[in-house]
């Protein structure tokens, strides 16, 4: 630098004493000659000197120089006109050298005060426009990131929607598969139920069939046994009617002896004949009291009402029915009629009272009566 400072010299080289090496002489002779000559301080010092002529004469020639770049650089930094100069811009571009780049930057005298303030204006429009693009470029920037955000959180939401519909697309084909299994429960419950009612069905006929099986049986057995008991018992009248034959004895008590016996045993085997009738009679909702009675009586021309047990209202139902009974009608049918309306027209709380159990007693057929065959029948 100007000044001639020693320390912007370049540094003069160290040697150490143990350095194998010496450093080379002015005149170019051979280290080892002159070995014991210099010593260490000398050397430094003509090194001094030496760095500080160079230094000093490079300074003289550049200085002149370095002044004029100074200068141009100022009025390049400072100068109106030589910034708006387009002119002073295409120069330096094609300068060569440096006195070329100080005769483009000097600065045009023929410049007008307008245009001047013209450049300053275009610069200020110029500065405000480059301003307004960078305010763009950061708007169109933050457009740029929010569309790209948006997009990223459109293409997200595309993505959940596509999963949402395969969802969808899933649980409406488990439903229709859980439907279709509904129905065919539905269908297999229903036939199953439909099979049950039939079971039932089939199961209710089997026992309306067993029950009259079983009816039929009892009375194939009692047929049985009276059919079994009649012989025997004509047996034992015909043993008898033997063993009178053969007595000796003719008088009239023994006459009326054996009239009575045959008597007694006509009225038992009537008797018998009555509770088959009654057993019969009272499972078809008739009484025998009155199918008995009226029957004797159209036989016999003579209804004598005041052999029957039977309350005062039913033996006037019973009167009023057969006055206004039809007389192209069978004594059976009629007797049948009468019978069904005096079961039909029994009371109950009648039929407890002490007379209707006295009757009862007198009764000749073991059979149901008719109190029973109405409660069998409402159940």
């Amino acid at each position: 630098m100007p000044g001639g400072d020693s320390s912007s010299s370049p540094p003069a080289p160290v040697y150490t004493p143990d350095s194998a090496a010496f450093p080379p002489s002015i005149d170019g002779s051979h280290p080892q000659a002159r070995s014991h000559a210099l010593r260490r301080d000398v050397f430094k010092a003509l090194m001094r000197e030496v760095c500080a002529e160079s230094s000093e004469q490079i300074i003289a020639v550049l200085g002149p120089r370095l002044e004029s770049l100074g200068r141009l650089a100022v009025n390049l930094q400072l100068g109106p006109a030589i910034r708006g100069d387009r002119h002073v811009s295409s120069r330096l571009k094609a300068a060569r050298s440096l006195e070329d780049v100080v005769v483009a930057a000097a600065p045009r005298l023929e410049v007008q005060g307008d245009v001047t303030a013209d450049v300053a204006s275009l610069r200020a429009q110029l500065l405000s426009a480059q301003a307004a693009q960078a305010a763009a470029e950061n708007s169109s920037r933050s457009e740029v990131y929010r569309y790209e955000n948006t997009m990223g959180f459109l293409k997200h939401a595309r993505a959940e929607v596509d999963q949402l519909k395969k969802e969808v697309k899933r649980l409406r084909a488990l439903e229709v598969h859980n439907t279709k299994e509904l129905e065919s429960y539905r269908a297999s419950v229903d036939a199953h139920t439909e099979l049950g009612d039939r079971l039932e069905n089939r199961v209710k006929l089997a026992e309306e069939t067993s029950d009259r099986l079983a009816q039929m049986i009892k009375r194939e057995q009692e047929v049985f046994k009276a059919s079994v008991a009649s012989p025997t018992a004509q047996s034992r009248r015909l043993h008898q009617l033997l063993s009178r034959m053969d007595a000796t004895d003719d008088s009239a008590t023994v006459r009326f002896r054996r009239r009575i016996e045959d008597l007694e045993e006509r009225v038992k085997r009537l008797v018998r004949a009555n509770k088959t009738l009654r057993s019969r009679v009272k499972l078809e909702e008739m009484d025998p009291d009155v199918l008995v009675l009226v029957v004797e009586g159209l036989s016999t021309g003579e209804l004598d009402w005041g052999l029957l047990d039977i309350s005062e209202r039913t033996r006037v139902l019973l009167k009023g029915l057969l006055r206004t009974a039809d007389p192209a009608q069978t004594d059976d049918s009629l007797a049948n009629d009468l019978a069904r309306a005096a079961f039909m027209e029994t009371d109950p709380l009648e039929e407890s009272t002490p007379e209707a159990r006295a009757a009862d007693a007198r009764k000749t057929t073991p059979g149901t009566s008719g109190d029973a065959v109405r409660k069998r029948k409402k159940r």
